[in-house]
């Protein structure tokens, strides 16, 4: 009877686990498609200034403010980084298995399309 519990509980867990890192993961993917209209951090500067109609020094200042932030925060993501793309691309694999041949080249095509965006944006 113990032993069905513990089983059940780390199914249970597992499924957590795993439903929790494909939802953080399709998340991210859909977050940044949403701000990616054309999507490089220009872009998105350009309508923040627009949308808040920055004047020419508050624009300079908050894209000042901007890159200092994504050094920061990309200091404190680099030590989990090997993690964090170990979870993508295990969470990548999962999804392509649920996928038919179609669906696989097309998902392919769109993870490739991402790498390559990720990649000059960096």
């Amino acid at each position: 009877m113990m032993r069905s519990k513990s089983v059940a509980l780390g199914f249970l867990l597992g499924t957590l686990v795993c439903g929790g890192a494909l939802g953080f993961s399709l998340d991210r993917v859909m977050t940044r498609q949403a701000c990616d209209a054309g999507s490089d951090r220009q872009a998105v500067r350009a309508y923040m200034a627009s949308r808040l109609q920055l004047s020419a020094s508050q624009r300079d200042a908050v894209d000042s403010l901007l890159d200092i932030r994504h050094r920061e925060m990309s200091k404190i993501v680099a030590p989990v980084k090997p993690q964090l793309d170990s979870v993508r691309e295990e969470t990548r694999a999962q999804i392509k298995r649920l996928l038919d041949s179609g669906q696989q080249r097309r998902f392919e095509d769109w993870v490739n399309e991402s790498k390559k965006e990720e990649s000059k944006q960096q």
